[in-house]
């Protein structure tokens, strides 16, 4: 949502829609790598994730913190032409979304904790994996939309304080999640918004976590 308001265009009729929609797109993209790819816990390729989890925690704590330090104003970029600024803002897309990915990693709800349960065990390894592409796939385009329709709504504002609260705002969000990652209170922050908002009737987020870990 904050890097759809810094784009230029203030004027409703010159909304830059394939610009914020192409930013949605490739968050939804890296998110979706690393969150698959993090659920096929009988691949190579979760193993490796899991293996180095702890550095990409690290690692994608500092880049979501450096996005939310720019929404807030503290970093700056140099000027540089508005082609060579959308493509930087696309490889950061792709950062925080594979970054959100870490963060987010699977075993957060029941419906998933079954999930991933099928993808422990090869003969229903298929299975687990196309359900576990639609459920990554539906909840990151959940996020995303709603953050591309937020976006539109907000540009809209005459106001350019109001602009600029929400972009502070996005800005404190990410720094939130940075503090989280990098601190490895993550989990404590899932653990508190599932157990309040989801019927826990299958295994709990902390005991489907924990079985990855000893998995991996």
């Amino acid at each position: 949502i904050g890097f759809g308001l810094l784009e230029k265009g203030d004027n409703p009729e010159t909304i830059p829609w394939k610009r914020i929609l192409t930013l949605a797109v490739v968050t939804i993209i890296g998110f979706s790598i690393i969150f698959t790819g993090m659920g096929m816990t009988s691949t190579g390729a979760s193993r490796f994730l899991f293996r180095f989890l702890e550095m990409g925690n690290q690692i994608g704590g500092v880049v979501i913190g450096l996005a939310g330090l720019y929404l807030l104003g503290v970093l700056t970029l140099k000027e540089m032409p508005p082609a060579t600024l959308h493509k930087l803002y696309i490889a950061v897309g792709f950062l925080l979304g594979a970054s959100l990915g870490l963060a987010y990693k699977p075993c957060v709800t029941p419906t998933l904790s079954v999930i991933i349960n099928l993808n422990t065990h090869a003969a229903t390894a298929g299975r687990g994996g196309l359900l576990l592409a639609f459920y990554t796939l539906g909840m990151a385009t959940s996020i995303a939309g709603v953050g591309f329709a937020v976006s539109v709504l907000a540009r809209r504002f005459r106001s350019m304080a109001v602009k600029n609260l929400l972009t502070r705002l996005c800005g404190a969000l990410l720094v939130t999640a940075s503090i989280l990652m990098i601190s490895n209170h993550m989990t404590n922050y899932k653990s508190l918004l599932v157990g309040n908002l989801i019927p826990s009737h299958h295994h709990s987020p902390s005991e489907s976590h924990e079985g990855m870990n000893h998995e991996h």
